[in-house]
């Protein structure tokens, strides 16, 4: 993992997508729609030179979180059986906790109606 104080500093060069695969990871994590730190984390550069790299390469993060990207259809069909499957365990784990705190006079319906402990 690269963080600012270890991040060697490198001479100004010019953004290049197709010639330096750090460039290109930087779009390819943009339009997947991860964030500003992460890819900044994931590539070493600096936020600034996310942000840089993000608008020459025309990336619209917002686009696909709203689901206008033509990317967006493919990463729910690609993603939504995996995810889907640590949705239901992990849902599965806070119902049963809910249930647990509920039936010991935890849960927000006695919380609310001040009837718990």
């Amino acid at each position: 993992m690269t963080t600012a104080s270890n991040r060697i500093r490198l001479l100004p060069r010019r953004v290049d997508f197709l010639g330096e695969q750090v460039d290109f990871n930087c779009a390819l994590l943009g339009q997947m729609g991860f964030g500003t730190g992460y890819i900044a984390q994931q590539t070493g550069l600096s936020k600034g030179q996310v942000l840089y790299r993000l608008r020459k390469a025309a990336v619209r993060r917002a686009q696909l979180r709203r689901g206008e990207s033509p990317y967006a259809s493919l990463l729910v069909r690609a993603c939504a059986p995996l995810v889907g499957q640590t949705l239901r365990r992990d849902l599965r784990e806070v119902l049963k906790h809910q249930l647990k705190a509920s039936n010991q006079g935890q849960g927000p319906l006695a919380l609310a109606t001040g009837s718990g402990s």
